[in-house]
């Protein structure tokens, strides 16, 4: 977005939108979300069939460019809500108002096993591999680095721990298997266990709380 922003002069909020459908299960909530993001006061009014109008004329209007829509492995089984939901997204895809990245963690492969209409709509899947091989170390690192820089930026810390270090980094490397989503879930787990401790930084006892109580709980295992 921000390169987006230099290369024409307009910063655009809207050019990019995430939705998660942990909270958007029916065609009416995705679609009211859409339209809250884009600023529409009206977007809790309204028919399910009156949104989804509103939100094709608002998208483009908005130069909206792309839309995320994660978790998108919520819409296995067969459920009424979630086949509807499938059929706005196959709608959406079909009328090309524009491009839609559906993102799911490694579940979400039945849901389009089950749904072939969708997945002929679809692109190719892309696999987001863990940084496992020795070239991908350096990534891996950086990404932690940047993981405690932006806590440090919103006041979730007050100074650089765990993150920053060697160790640190290597046990989040060994219970995550190099997945940076897992990263991310384990790092929230330990920052919750600081916070209520009110420590300055994630330590190596909150690191040790999270692994124990989720990481391990949850099957997440080492390279």
């Amino acid at each position: 977005m921000d390169e987006h922003a230099q290369r024409t002069g307009v910063y655009n909020p809207h050019l990019i939108l995430y939705v998660s459908l942990l909270s958007c299960t029916s065609p009416k909530a995705l679609c009211q979300e859409i339209c809250r993001q884009l600023g529409d006061d009206n977007w809790q009014i309204g028919t399910a069939s009156d949104l989804i109008q509103r939100m094709r004329a608002f998208v483009p209007r908005a130069g909206v460019e792309m839309i995320i829509i994660d978790e998108i492995q919520e819409l296995k089984g067969r459920r009424t809500d979630r086949k509807d939901v499938t059929n706005l997204l196959k709608s959406l895809l079909n009328s090309g108002i524009t491009p839609l990245v559906l993102v799911g963690d490694e579940t979400s492969s039945d849901m389009f096993e089950d749904n072939i209409h969708l997945a002929n709509r679809a692109g190719s899947a892309l696999e987001l591999k863990p940084l496992t091989a020795a070239s991908d170390l350096g990534e891996f690192k950086g990404f932690c680095l940047g993981l405690e820089a932006e806590m440090l930026r919103l006041s979730l810390v007050r100074h650089t721990g765990l993150l920053s270090t060697g160790k640190g980094q290597r046990t989040l490397l060994e219970w995550s298997g190099g997945y940076i989503g897992r990263v991310c879930r384990i790092v929230a787990q330990a920052l919750e266990h600081a916070t209520l401790r009110c420590a300055t930084a994630v330590e190596k006892q909150d690191l040790d709380y999270a692994i124990q109580n989720f990481a391990i709980p949850n099957n997440y295992h080492s390279v």
